[in-house]
């Protein structure tokens, strides 16, 4: 039984599946099976796939393509996957010769870890380096953040773990529940339900895989647009995940001193959901986030039982959610929140395809 199981899902990939297949392969740590996953190809992405020769690969089909579907391919992955670590990759990717054996030996060492992250180069498309390191750009990601800075962190949009050097115990996907739907939020859904599951994070020093931007992805040129108009349904979807806090110290580290925190204890963690709504509705600044808090507040105020709890602990009617609301309706604000959302993505994340593009295509810069 191997001791890794790596995943690459494919689609149309043939430019780049090759490249990426090898440099796994040619790894220094040689322990390990690769599941591939073709997700209903359409191009010679599946015969380059089968071309490669070794006993470690695992062939899997899928028949119907259902777009991105993270959710889909990580359960089909967990499903032939027989190693103690489960690592993540992606079909246009390259990973450095010694990225798993550092990995792993990170994790050995550090046995109480769940999941671990290394920093990575971005490259073009053709392979050439842009000089540019995913910590440099991704001024949120910090190779010294403990669980509760990264979790503060996605609660407040501001996170950004790198999927393709990611390695996790295959464990942690126990209590994970991967969404079918989700694009350009899978992958993140994954490391916020793990930071609140308490699983541990770390970090392991230097560049471990080469992150490739091209214009076929979603991340460049059209592809901002459309991650733009996700983004926002994807992050109502996202912020519930919020709601399934049960201890007072994710509480008080997401939410800090909000007013309503210091009306509760450890002991009333049927409420530490509601909290978390009525800040979305009162403080946070994505739209989305206030979408999901009025959902949630608005059928909690369906229940009778619910509503003499809330009054009697947290001293609030549904006079005062109705005051919440008339707030969060503010047109002007309303209008202002929507825009941003159709503008851009988060800020770091344009700062950073506007530089590779100016590098790729520099005829296209005006188009940024």
């Amino acid at each position: 039984m191997p001791n890794i199981s790596i995943l690459i899902p494919y689609y149309n990939d043939e430019k780049f599946l090759k490249k990426s297949i090898e440099s796994v392969l040619d790894q220094s740590y040689k322990d390990f099976e690769l599941v591939l996953i073709n997700h209903a190809c359409t191009d010679s992405s599946r015969s380059i796939a089968r071309s490669f020769d070794d006993s470690r690969i695992v062939h899997v089909d899928l028949e119907v393509n259902n777009g991105a579907g993270g959710g889909i391919i990580f359960k089909k992955f967990r499903e032939v996957a027989r190693g103690q670590y489960l690592k993540l990759f992606c079909a246009d990717d390259i990973m450095k010769t010694n990225c798993l054996e550092v990995l792993y030996a990170f994790m050995k060492s550090n046995p109480k870890l769940d999941l671990v992250f290394a920093d990575e180069e971005l490259i073009n498309s053709v392979g050439e380096p842009l000089n540019i390191l995913w910590s440099e750009k991704f001024r949120d990601f910090s190779c010294r953040d403990t669980n509760y800075d990264l979790l503060k962190k996605y609660f407040h949009k501001k996170s950004f773990l790198p999927l393709s050097t990611c390695m996790m115990k295959n464990s942690v996907a126990n209590n994970i529940i991967a969404d079918n739907t989700l694009i350009n939020e899978f992958d993140q859904t994954l490391w916020i339900q793990s930071l609140i599951n308490g699983k541990n994070f770390g970090f392991a020093k230097g560049v471990l895989c080469f992150y490739r931007i091209h214009d076929e992805q979603m991340s460049c040129d059209n592809g901002l647009n459309r991650i733009s108009q996700y983004d926002f349904y994807e992050s109502i979807i996202r912020a519930k995940l919020f709601f399934a806090i049960r201890t007072y110290s994710q509480l008080k580290c997401v939410l800090g001193n909000y007013r309503l925190v210091g009306l509760v204890s450890e002991n009333d963690s049927d409420l530490f959901p509601f909290i978390i709504a009525c800040y979305y509705m009162e403080n946070h600044e994505d739209l989305s986030c206030k979408v999901a808090g009025y959902e949630y507040v608005h059928d909690c105020f369906e229940n009778e039982v619910f509503i003499a709890r809330v009054k009697e602990c947290l001293g609030l009617t549904i006079s005062d959610f109705r005051k919440l609301y008339k707030k969060l309706l503010n047109p002007s604000k309303i209008t202002q929140r929507l825009l941003f959302e159709q503008v851009g993505i988060k800020k770091t994340f344009y700062e950073l395809v506007k530089k590779c593009f100016e590098k790729i295509f520099p005829s296209k810069k005006k188009m940024m």
